[in-house]
């Protein structure tokens, strides 16, 4: 994540400010030839010369430790202040703290001349100072006293660059994300398979819903006896004679 640029730029700026940052050299012109040298033997660090080179780790730091609680998840940093995102504001510090950075570099290499003193045994000399008196020992006629930038000044000056860098790159995706298209709602239906017609309905059984007739119902009861011939009167038995013989 764009984010994680922060903690590496603060930890280039830890780096930076405890290696050397200057080692003043003069370069003399003697015959149409320059030569360099060193002008002190030990390097100037920024903790020791000015010590305004140390605003940039301490600001840097400060930013990382913000960063790392957020991309943690932590809910309570000082980015959910405001009514603006923690991505946001977060993208705000590390724009400030790299140009802070950046300009702490500058001001330390431009201020180093008229802040450092050279030391000749109990002797103490300014910079104009010790540049006639390089230009007098060595008899050049040309000579330059210069800074002598060393890796602790340009591992500082990167980590200012990373930091802005890293504030950029933040607020770009952040603004890229607000842009996308949300809230658009699909069409009813979407993304769901129709189940077939049917689908979950139990079919009643045959005849569900409708009364069946009671036995016989519609047909006519023919009368009892209905199509069985009754026999005459007497039928079957015998009639005596009319008027039987006496005896």
């Amino acid at each position: 994540m764009v984010a994680w640029l922060v903690p590496v730029a603060a930890a280039l700026a830890v780096i930076g400010a405890f290696t050397p940052w200057f080692k003043p050299q003069v370069s003399a012109t003697i015959g149409g030839t320059t030569r360099s040298a060193d002008a002190v033997d030990d390097a100037l660090y920024s903790w020791k010369e000015g010590k305004l080179g140390l605003v940039a780790p301490i600001v840097l730091v400060l930013l990382a430790i913000g960063v790392v609680s957020l991309l943690r998840g932590g809910s309570n940093t000082r980015f959910h202040r405001g009514s603006s995102s923690p991505v946001a504001n977060a993208a705000k510090g590390a724009l400030i703290a790299g140009v802070v950075a950046i300009a702490a570099v500058v001001v330390t290499y431009f201020l180093l001349p008229s802040q450092y003193t050279f030391t000749d045994g109990s002797r103490k000399y300014s910079w104009d100072e010790a540049l006639k008196l390089f230009k007098s020992q060595t008899g050049a006629s040309d000579t330059e006293l210069s800074q002598g930038p060393q890796i602790g000044f340009w591992l500082t000056a990167a980590a200012g660059v990373v930091a802005v860098v890293a504030g950029i790159l933040m607020l770009v995706l952040r603004s890229k994300q607000s842009a996308a298209p949300s809230g658009q709602q699909p069409p009813a239906g979407y993304g769901q398979q129709q189940p077939p017609a049917g689908y979950g309905q139990q079919q009643p059984p045959a005849g569900y819903g409708q009364q069946q007739p009671p036995a016989g119902y519609g047909q006519q009861q023919p009368p009892a006896g209905y199509g069985q011939q009754q026999p005459p009167a007497g039928y079957g038995q015998q009639q005596p004679p009319a008027n039987p013989p006496h005896g």
